[in-house]
């Protein structure tokens, strides 16, 4: 294994883990809670942001397996990233909030979530020359495990000034987080952009774009042939719909659910990415001894088991004791899956393998958060109570992923 180069790679999720915790929490709540913009409208900018990327990725990404380039395609995406949010927090900080002020800041902010999820398509491509097969459950945990911690040095270091206790300059409160974070993303993600050495495969002088969206669908039927492939992509659909509608609307589920404030929020948020972090790093080496898919078919069971209980807790102590199990659960799954992926896809399409892992995670954010919205929205006489029914039915898609994931190709996973 090439140490540097894993610990440069591990150390880009570390950095752009700030932005995407600081964001999550802060941003979702200064848009809905404090400026009064619908779930829907919230949830709405991850569908938007999703079309961009099926709209996009496959295609760059079957020139970036074509070149057999990658760093190249994550340094203008993580400029520009850091464009959209410098822009967020400007709009934020410095402008008093008007209907214009709050659709320009969404707006940037849905450009953002867009670049995030466009740049993990390269970032997760360069990672299976960091090992061998039998290694990469470990170096993909080690991966996980510096974002989880990335999201709590983010947590920590924001929290001061969220709370009113350090103070930039404009308006106060949480917009006061989003420069920080974004200082922090650049500082730590410089190391992977200079000095992370890629392998180049192979070069191909002429790409047309043109060419390349006409065999959109082709390259596509061509990918799911795969062995395990389709069926891998389906399931990780299902599973990653559930988490990331959960992810995304957390914040405003204490605030409805359980009336906790920021500071409270931080630190609940902070134990379970801690757990994610011993999650991803022990699970992801338990994996490389144990098999990944028989990993993955005990993580997914327990999954099943733990949102019924995690929706139903009847009190913050008790809610916030699961939150720590799923933690755990979500640390470890990611990086699980991420591997088998790697095992799954031939190196000459790696790009666009994973391209279409980010497209899965993205598409997801169309079907779980209607499912959420139609709850919270309809359900609107049982008051909080249809936010716990909406977390219960993220159950019902991890149940759909497990019968999918339990069947990918033993031979492939070990």
């Amino acid at each position: 294994m090439q140490k540097k180069d894993i610990f440069y790679w591990a150390l880009y999720d570390f950095a752009n883990s700030f932005p995407v915790i600081v964001f999550a929490l802060y941003f979702s709540q200064w848009l809905v809670i404090e400026n009064h913009v619908s779930d829907f409208y919230y949830n709405l900018i991850f569908v938007i942001a999703s079309v961009l990327l099926i709209l996009t990725s496959p295609v760059l990404g079957a020139i970036s397996d074509q070149k057999g380039i990658k760093l190249p395609f994550l340094k203008i995406l993580t400029v520009s990233m850091i464009m959209t949010i410098l822009i967020t927090a400007f709009l934020t900080l410095f402008f008093k909030t008007s209907t214009t002020i709050i659709t320009l800041a969404a707006f940037f902010f849905l450009l953002t979530n867009y670049l995030y999820q466009f740049s993990l398509v390269f970032y997760y491509a360069l990672f299976p020359q960091l090992a061998k097969l039998e290694k990469r459950g470990f170096v993909s945990g080690l991966g996980g495990g510096a974002g989880w911690l990335g999201q709590i040095v983010g947590l920590l270091v924001t929290l001061p000034f969220a709370t009113g206790a350090i103070y930039l300059f404009g308006n106060p409160g949480r917009p006061q987080t989003f420069l920080p974070s974004i200082i922090l993303f650049f500082l730590f993600s410089l190391p992977m952009l200079f000095l992370f050495k890629e392998k180049v495969h192979s070069t191909q002088a002429k790409i047309s774009i043109k060419q390349e969206y006409q065999k959109y669908f082709d390259n596509f039927k061509t990918l799911i042939k795969i062995p395990g492939m389709g069926r891998f992509l389906l399931g990780y659909f299902f599973f990653t719909d559930a988490v990331l509608t959960l992810q995304n609307n957390y914040p405003i589920y204490l605030q409805q659910v359980y009336q906790v404030n920021d500071k409270l929020k931080a630190i609940f948020s902070i134990t379970a990415l801690l757990a994610s972090v011993i999650g991803s790093i022990i699970i992801g080496y338990l994996a490389d001894k144990k098999g990944l898919k028989k990993t993955l078919v005990v993580l997914m069971g327990i999954w099943i088991l733990v949102i019924p209980f995690f929706s139903l807790a009847p009190d913050f102590t008790i809610f916030w004791a699961f939150a720590i199990l799923v933690g755990f659960l979500g640390g470890a799954t990611y990086p699980i899956l991420r591997s088998i992926l790697s095992y799954l896809s031939p190196e000459e399409k790696l790009s666009s393998s994973f391209s279409y892992y980010a497209l899965m995670e993205r598409f997801s954010t169309f079907l779980g958060p209607l499912v959420w919205r139609i709850i919270v929205t309809f359900l609107t006489s049982i008051g909080s109570s249809r936010y716990r029914i909406g977390m219960f039915s993220m159950g019902l898609f991890v149940i759909l992923s497990f019968i999918i994931l339990r069947k990918i190709p033993f031979r492939v996973t070990h």
